[in-house]
């Protein structure tokens, strides 16, 4: 099972951001990502082929959404529901303001950049068959409209985004997610060698 790992990412009608913002009372840090209309990634570490491609310019979490904001977004708008099997209403595994949260399924991760979009877990580019007492059940996504409506739209990175965010340069694609072909001395030895992944 891959772990959801909560990142957003904004989409813009006109501005990007950039540096630290306050959402909701929720500070975030972004980066912009431009280059709009790159080619995807061909190379054969590319997986899968062609991804990357984005025709637009956004602005990506730098960090992961830790347990802090988490907090602040549970507080203010009530702990996001909408599927039971993987509800958010048990205690997180692990703690501590700075971590990035966890026990977070994708459904509750859609209610909050809803709730960055807009002030209530229904309303944004997830739509949902209630309020933001209940949002109900999750009708499908749609961002355009989100935009035309709210200028500023947060939202969980497609995998182009995310791989475009992480490996793009304007030389092309990277194989680490910082713009070098080595691996950080900070990572050598601890999670991939040789271009396999392998154990501390």
């Amino acid at each position: 099972m891959r772990k959801l790992i909560l990142v957003v990412a904004v989409l813009l009608t006109v501005v990007n951001v950039a540096a630290a913002v306050t959402i909701q009372g929720i500070d975030i840090d972004f980066v912009t990502i431009g280059n709009a209309g790159n080619a995807g990634d061909t190379r054969s570490e590319a997986n899968p082929s062609g991804a990357g491609a984005v025709g637009y310019s956004y602005s990506i979490g730098k960090y992961e959404i830790t347990n802090a904001p988490w907090d602040t977004f549970t507080t203010a708008a009530g702990a996001p529901t909408g599927n039971p099997d993987l509800a958010y209403d048990a205690a997180a595994t692990w703690v501590g303001d700075n971590i990035p949260t966890n026990g977070v399924n994708w459904y509750e991760a859609t209610q909050f950049c809803n709730y960055l979009t807009t002030g209530d877990k229904s309303q944004g580019a997830y739509l949902f068959s209630g309020d933001n007492t209940n949002p109900g059940d999750f009708l499908g996504i749609d961002r355009g409209s989100a935009v035309t409506a709210y200028g500023t739209v947060y939202v969980i990175p497609t995998e182009d985004e995310w791989y475009a965010a992480a490996y793009y340069t304007p030389a092309g694609y990277s194989t680490y997610a910082n713009s070098l072909e080595t691996v950080p001395s900070a990572d050598s030895g601890w999670n991939y060698s040789s271009g396999a992944y392998s154990s501390p």
